[in-house]
């Protein structure tokens, strides 16, 4: 984790230009980089930069939020430089231009259909430490690509001074809750939902409380795979007041005052944020959550004239049948992982690449190739009989024609359809590779541990979210038996192996059947060696005169047999413990004879009441030492 810059496998449209020379290269990161997130403004004079402000160090990937749902994703230097004017170093960024969920091809502007005219952009990059940087240069390294992109993103020569961290707009902020809280934001997927068209007294009385929760909680609770991913996430609702209610509809005659300006664009479906409202909505997620923290934000606009589109910010208006069925999903769809639309249309959009569209039905090409079955027909029939069959189905990014799509009717096609297994892997995948598996672990790592008998549990601290495994390795051993996220390692699981010192590892990962390829997998270890000084432990040379045997039958449902010997007579202890090594079961405690013996646990404590399944730990301990045995009771 901890990568600067979050890795997309597919690109947008990009066309890379010579560098020319005498020019700054990308340099690759310091030792003491830090990361940055830096809001600029642009129009036809140029770029500004609105804020420049360093990032708390995160154990999630840092990316630049409007990167997944670009139209274009343009490569652009942004040149370092100290108070002097020289250059310390640059960073590769790409930036996020023309969002297609709210800009229209067919639709003239200035500079080409689909990229606005100005605009604001936010990004998020390693660069050096604060106390160095004066101010940025920025410096496009790609050609148009058929774009006529506006003046700025051609002529930026232009020194931009870092400004004043003050100024922060904020005075409309009424207040904020975290309504989903699943753990440390520097390892979750971290949303912000703001009001626009909400006066004072519509959030007074909870209207924006309950929209959030309707058009936007009730549905990461309700679809898959959301439903159990968003135990990996945290969800911030930002109250934000508007002198009116609404959203204007500019061209057709209504204006009203919003917070964030939010408009109708020619008197139809698509809408934007006008002026600052973009720079007014970070400014908003960073006063309250912390600049570079927050990954997605949402703006639910108080209209219910139906409309929405999954940029960044993600818009969407309440309270009418499309976002009661749903539709907020499938634009996060969008906003997060860069889902396309898999619906037809008069093909007058430009391609990009997105994970569940394809310009082609040859199964060496189409990128869900291992979701389809041998024998399946490409391009696939789009009739009944291949309903809930992974295919290649003629129709989607806004064409009738020209490219695929996986399924019949995905979610990212109908709403409210399912999602079809490749966007649920798509989206699961993008999410918990963008994350530690691990929030800590128990003891720390990296460090040796002496054991002695009784030995110690290691624990590992995750998300709450289904399918994570734990495989636990002893000297490389795997440890069969142990398949939670704490394990008991006892100085006899060393001496069994005849060793005094050992490595142990553990290792997370991810098993279901939807996901395929790109599993995310991360290890975690210690060192763990005999602690001969605790009076517990026997020398190694010493011959233990007893014997544990091993339970039957194991795995168990409702008891098992447990057998011991003892060469001599002696003080024993038999008891069954649990795998935090908490006693579960008094067996034998006292002086035993030499011989045989055996006696039947059946699966109660000492309280007699059944216990739940999962793994224990039966242990003899005598004058000489201990030894255990790991059992398993299915309930």
């Amino acid at each position: 984790m901890n990568q600067v810059l979050m890795l997309i496998t597919t690109l947008t449209v990009l066309c890379l230009a010579p560098i020319p020379n005498g020019e700054v290269l990308a340099s690759p990161p310091g030792a003491d980089d830090i990361n940055w997130q830096i809001l600029l403004d642009y129009d036809d004079a140029g770029f500004g930069l609105l804020r420049a402000e360093v990032m708390p160090p995160l154990r999630k990937d840092v990316g630049s939020p409007g990167l997944s749902s670009a139209l274009l994703r343009l490569p652009c230097e942004v040149i370092w430089l100290n108070g002097a004017g020289a250059p310390l170093r640059s960073t590769q960024v790409e930036l996020p231009l023309g969002n297609p969920g709210g800009c229209d091809p067919t639709r003239e502007t200035r500079h080409g259909g689909g990229i606005p005219d100005q605009g604001t952009i936010l990004l998020r990059l390693a660069g050096p430490p604060a106390h160095l940087v004066a101010a940025i240069r920025l410096r496009p390294v790609a050609e148009r690509c058929g774009f006529d992109l506006p003046p700025a993103f051609t002529a930026t020569e232009r020194p931009l001074p870092l400004p004043d961290s003050g100024g922060r707009a904020g005075e409309a902020l009424i207040g904020w809750e975290k309504v989903f809280d699943n753990g440390p934001d520097d390892n979750r997927l971290v949303v912000a939902v703001l009001s626009e068209g909400y006066t004072a007294a519509d959030i007074a009385d909870g209207a924006f409380v309950e929209d959030v929760e309707q058009y936007v909680l009730r549905h990461f609770r309700d679809f898959e795979p959301w439903d159990d991913l968003a135990n990996a996430m945290n969800v911030y609702r930002i109250d934000v007041e508007s002198a009116e209610r609404g959203i204007d509809n500019e061209p057709c005659g209504t204006f009203v005052d919003t917070y964030f300006n939010s408009l109708f664009v020619d008197c139809g479906f698509l809408m934007q944020l006008a002026g600052d409202g973009d720079a007014r909505v970070y400014d908003l997620a960073d006063q309250v959550i912390g600049p570079g923290v927050w990954d997605r934000v949402i703006v639910l606009i108080n209209t219910s004239t139906y409309s929405a589109w999954g940029g960044q910010p993600l818009l969407m208006t309440v309270d009418n049948p499309l976002a009661e069925a749903g539709v907020f999903i499938h634009e996060f769809g969008h906003a997060f992982n860069g889902l396309g639309d898999e619906y037809g249309g008069n093909c007058s959009w430009p391609w990009w690449p997105t994970p569940n569209i394809s310009q082609t039905p040859d199964i060496d090409d189409i990128p869900w190739a291992h979701w389809i079955e041998p024998g399946t027909p490409l391009p696939t029939p789009d009739t009944s009989t291949y309903e809930g069959v992974v295919g290649a189905f003629l129709g989607g990014h806004f064409c009738d024609s020209q490219y695929y799509r996986p399924w019949r009717q995905c979610l990212m096609r109908y709403v409210p359809d399912d999602f079809c297994p490749v966007c649920e892997e798509a989206i699961t995948v993008t999410l918990l590779n963008s994350l530690d598996l691990v929030d800590s672990v128990s003891p720390p790592g990296d460090v040796n541990y002496p054991l002695d008998l009784i030995g110690r549990t290691f624990s590992l601290n995750t998300p709450a979210i289904d399918h994570l495994t734990f495989r636990w390795y002893l000297n490389g051993r795997l440890l069969a038996d142990q398949v939670e996220p704490d394990c008991l390692i006892t100085a006899g699981d060393l001496l069994a192996l005849g060793l005094d010192e050992c490595p142990l590892l553990a290792v997370v990962g991810y098993d279901s059947e939807d996901v395929r390829r790109n599993i995310p997998s991360e290890a975690h270890g210690w060192q763990v060696s005999v602690d001969y000084t605790a009076t517990a432990v026997a020398d190694p040379q010493i011959e233990f005169q007893f014997e544990l045997g091993l339970p039957s039958p194991n795995p168990a449902i409702d008891g098992m047999g447990i057998r011991f010997s003892l060469e001599r007579s002696g003080q024993i202890d038999l008891a069954v413990f649990d795998i935090r090594g908490r006693r579960v079961r008094s067996l034998i405690a006292g002086r035993q004879g030499a011989g045989d013996r055996s006696l039947e646990w059946d699966g109660r404590d000492d309280t007699g009441v059944r216990v739940a399944g999962g793994v224990y730990l039966v242990r003899l301990s005598t004058e000489l030492g201990s030894a255990t045995r790991r059992v398993v009771l299915l309930r």
